[in-house]
């Protein structure tokens, strides 16, 4: 994760500059900017998406999730899922990002199935 890429993300949006601008990150208590909650989700979604394909996240999947810890600018991300329950009707994924080791978010996918 960079300050660029958290830059773009908020496309001049500077609602909550703690994600833009390490100073005012720097005042707010923390050592970096930190990515917005759903920049984060997005890296999950853009995973599940490449593995399951593109049209998989399009027919009413559900996200359950959690913010553990933060993921700051220079952080590296790496996203899991497991697939624990799965039938006719959805699969459901165990989802899990780290950011530089630390769990950075929880939670759980439920993926319908289309007929």
């Amino acid at each position: 994760m960079t300050l660029q890429m958290m830059r773009d993300w908020s496309a001049g949006d500077e609602r909550n500059p703690i994600h833009t601008d390490p100073e005012v990150a720097r005042k707010a208590g923390l050592a970096a900017p930190i990515a917005g909650g759903p920049h984060v989700l997005a890296f999950l979604q853009e995973m599940l998406m490449e593995r399951l394909g593109a049209e998989a996240l399009s027919h009413g999947s559900h996200f359950d999730v959690r913010w553990v810890s933060p993921v700051q600018d220079g952080g590296t991300v790496v996203t899991r899922a497991a697939v624990t329950v799965a039938d006719a009707r959805a699969v459901v994924l165990d989802l899990k990002m780290e950011c530089d080791g630390r769990t950075a978010m929880i939670g759980t996918a439920t993926i319908p199935l289309q007929s």
